[in-house]
């Protein structure tokens, strides 16, 4: 896992209010280089796929929820993103003190 903290914290307006982000993004290896690239396209798609795959959301919701992960993503773009962090895994700590 990765973190990637952000130079502004940024707001979203939808619908259904205003979403307020000041943390950091967190994300997984695969999308890691997607984030650093920019590449928003492919971020929607891989997100997208979780959200059918985890959540099983029907069309309409997943319209808003691609149309509101876009806003989220290009909005964090433009606020601007530090380099990326490795994420401390708890069970690579473990693994490595020999627990």
């Amino acid at each position: 896992m990765w973190s990637f903290a952000q130079r502004r914290g940024f707001t979203v307006i939808t619908p259904l209010g205003a979403h307020r982000f000041e943390e950091p993004w967190a994300c997984c290896e695969v999308c890691k280089p997607m984030v650093v690239k920019r590449q928003l396209h492919m971020l929607l798609q891989r997100a997208q796929r979780r959200l059918v795959h985890e959540e099983l959301l029907n069309g309409p919701e997943l319209r808003y929820q691609r149309a509101f992960l876009k806003k989220v993503f290009k909005t964090a773009f433009e606020a601007g993103l530090k380099p990326p962090v490795p994420l401390n895994d708890s069970k690579q700590e473990e693994t490595a003190d020999g627990e």
